[in-house]
């Protein structure tokens, strides 16, 4: 099993994107082999590579890599905000007595609900 990434390590990996030579990358095939060459400035930045496919992922994660650490910290977020309105309600909850406890569990249910459905609007 893979060990999830720190805050730490997201941040490094993020500090590597930046650094990395700026512009679109992209996998070509020239007379001495394949090459990921940056667009803007006909630079090299990798190869030799044996195979295409592996010069289109090195290409490719220019944009991606960037884009997934986004998509992260995105769901980072969204998961904090989430535990934090479940603790509400759970307090929410605690506090309830009687025919606020009716109350208290028809919110829960609706919040909870909303939750999911964000959660799911999400994956789509």
């Amino acid at each position: 099993m893979t060990k999830r990434l720190t805050i730490t390590e997201l941040e490094q990996i993020r500090q590597r994107a930046e650094a990395a030579t700026e512009a679109d990358w992209i996998a070509e095939t020239e007379h001495e082999g394949i090459f990921v060459f940056s667009e803007d400035i006909d630079e090299i930045i990798a190869g030799p590579f044996e195979f295409m496919q592996d010069a289109v992922f090195i290409a490719n994660a220019r944009q991606d890599v960037p884009r997934l650490l986004t998509e992260v910290e995105t769901l980072i977020t969204e998961k904090a905000r989430a535990r934090r309105m479940l603790d509400e309600l759970i307090g929410e909850m605690a506090n309830a007595d009687g025919a606020g406890y009716a109350l208290a569990a028809e919110t829960i249910r609706a919040d909870l609900e909303k939750i999911r459905k964000e959660l799911i609007d999400h994956g789509e």
